[in-house]
């Protein structure tokens, strides 16, 4: 009589695992636990040598180091008398803040930091250094994103509104290089730029105009040509006749359409195409960059009158609105026109 089956599996099943089975259970034990052992191994050793390469290079990081090299003696005294290591805050910026990526980008700026090195040691002593050729390169490629990770603010609190407008437009198209922030701001290196010595005018005078135009006494646009010497009639003409008719209904000598305003303002006398194509500042609104400043009266101020009793055609200079009403030609007649009761 045979045993049932159930048993004989209950037997087979508590006999004791052959001394194989043994060897490759503990063989899967210890491979699994090298792995787990090994991986946190690595882990550790990655995360030290993170750590450990800040400590490690930081010798390596400072503008003192960079100095060491005699060939970089110009640009270290340079840097000294630049805005990034004379500065309100009374932090300098180190050399490696702008020649390298970003820290928090650790592999990287790990990377190119080698990599300058050994580039570095090889030109100090095998080679030559050209300090026109290394400047050519940092405006080739120094990225946008190494400025503005410490100028965070150009547009949210700008110096001036034309200033917000340059910088959201060469932002905008920063993949240009001409548009790059080095490309204008290129001087980076030496003292900050003296500002222009101040012209001396003799003292222009507006009160002509102001009889009845009041308002233009403290406009910002009026008000800055008017210290420069520049009063109505330099661009509107003496315009006798305006000033002279009670009714004002006649238009000044000049007036100016908005197409027109950009050829008014850069004469020859005034402020020359040529100059204002090289200063930085300009360089957007004479790449067209930007459509919604294309006129000069889009970033340095508007001039007007707040509300207006008479308009004139900007060409033709002809009467076409009086007190909010259109006028058709030969409409309108004057008081000494009309006849008496």
């Amino acid at each position: 009589m045979t045993e049932p089956r159930g048993e004989a599996g209950l037997q087979a099943s508590s006999q004791p695992p052959s001394p194989g089975g043994q060897r490759a259970a503990q063989t899967r034990q210890r491979s699994r636990a090298a792995t787990i052992a090994g991986f946190g191994a690595a882990s550790l050793f990655g995360a030290s040598c993170v750590l450990l390469s800040d400590y490690a290079l930081a010798p390596f990081s400072n503008p003192e180091f960079c100095v060491s090299c005699h060939e970089m003696d110009a640009q270290h005294a340079s840097w000294q008398q630049s805005p990034h290591y004379l500065n309100q805050s009374g932090v300098p910026v180190p050399c490696v803040e702008c020649h390298l990526p970003a820290r928090d980008d650790r592999l990287a700026h790990l990377t190119a930091k080698c990599w300058a090195g050994v580039e570095h040691t090889a030109v100090h002593f095998f080679g030559r250094y050209d300090p026109e050729a290394a400047r050519q390169g940092v405006q080739r490629t120094m990225p946008n994103e190494r400025c503005v990770n410490c100028h965070s603010r150009l547009t949210g609190s700008p110096s001036s509104p034309a200033v917000a407008i340059v910088h959201e437009t060469a932002l905008r198209r920063a993949p240009d290089r001409a548009h790059a922030c080095v490309t204008c701001h290129h001087a980076i290196h030496g003292p900050r730029a003296a500002p222009p010595t101040a012209k001396t005018y003799k003292h222009a005078d507006n009160s002509y105009c102001l009889v009845c135009h009041i308002n233009f006494e403290r406009e910002a646009f009026t008000v800055s040509h008017l210290k420069a010497d520049v009063a109505c009639f330099k661009c509107h003409g003496s315009s006798h006749p305006h000033v002279a008719d009670e009714e004002h209904l006649t238009a000044p000598d000049i007036l100016f359409s908005k197409a027109g305003v950009n050829a008014s303002c850069m004469t020859a006398d005034c402020h020359p195409r040529a100059r204002m194509e090289a200063e930085i500042g300009h360089r957007p609104f004479f790449a067209e960059a930007d459509s919604d400043h294309s006129y000069c009266t889009d970033c340095h101020g508007k001039h007007g009158l707040p509300s207006r009793t008479r308009r004139w055609d900007k060409v033709s200079r002809q009467l076409t609105e009086v007190a909010g009403a259109p006028v058709l030609p030969g409409t309108i007649q004057r008081a000494s026109e009309r006849s008496g009761p």
